[in-house]
C-alpha cells in the first residue's frame, strides 16, 4: 500500500494510475505533432501547451474515477469496459468544450482532440486488458472457500 494525501493506494492501482496518465500524455503529444503544422517544442513552451495537456490528462482520470475504473483491476467484461471508455471520453470532450467556451487560450483544436481521444481510448483498452491479464498471472484468481456444516435434520 502507498499513502497519498492521507489516502492508502493498493500498489496494483498506484501503477496504473501513473501509466495511464504517461500513455494519454503521450497520446495526444504524438497527436499534436501529427496535427499541427508549427514546431511542438514551441507549441507546447509557447502556446500553453503544457497547460492544455494537464487539463486533457485530468479530465480525462478524474472520469476514470468517476466511472470507477479504478476500484477493480481485473476486467470481467471487455464490452463494458469498452462502454466505460467510451462514456469517460465522451465527458472529457465535453470538459474540453467548455473549457474553449470559458477560456479559448486553453483548448485544443479539434484535430488534436479527436486524433488523440481516439488514439488514447484505443490503447488503453488495450493497456487494461494487458495490465489485467498479467495481474490475473501474478496474483491469481480469487478463491473462496466456504467452510460449515448443515444442521441435523430430524428423522
Amino acid at each position: 500500500m502507498i499513502r497519498i494525501f492521507r489516502v492508502y493506494l493498493p500498489a496494483g492501482v498506484f501503477a496504473l494510475l501513473l501509466s495511464e496518465i504517461v500513455l494519454i500524455s503521450l497520446c495526444f503529444l504524438f497527436a499534436a505533432f501529427l496535427v499541427l503544422t508549427e514546431d511542438l517544442t514551441t507549441y507546447l513552451v509557447y502556446d500553453n501547451g503544457w497547460a492544455r495537456l494537464g487539463i486533457v490528462v485530468a479530465s480525462i482520470i478524474f472520469g476514470f474515477y468517476l466511472m470507477d475504473l479504478y476500484s477493480e483491476v481485473h476486467v470481467k467484461s471487455r464490452m463494458r469496459l469498452l462502454q466505460r471508455l467510451c462514456q469517460v471520453f465522451g465527458i472529457a470532450l465535453m470538459v474540453q468544450g467548455l473549457i474553449s467556451y470559458a477560456s479559448p487560450d486553453l483548448r485544443f483544436g479539434r484535430g488534436i482532440m479527436l486524433v488523440g481521444g481516439l488514439l488514447s481510448l484505443v490503447l488503453l483498452f488495450a493497456w487494461r486488458l494487458l495490465y489485467s491479464s498479467y495481474v490475473s498471472k501474478v496474483v491469481g484468481a480469487e478463491r473462496i472457500l466456504f467452510a460449515g456444516s448443515l444442521p441435523q435434520l430430524a428423522p
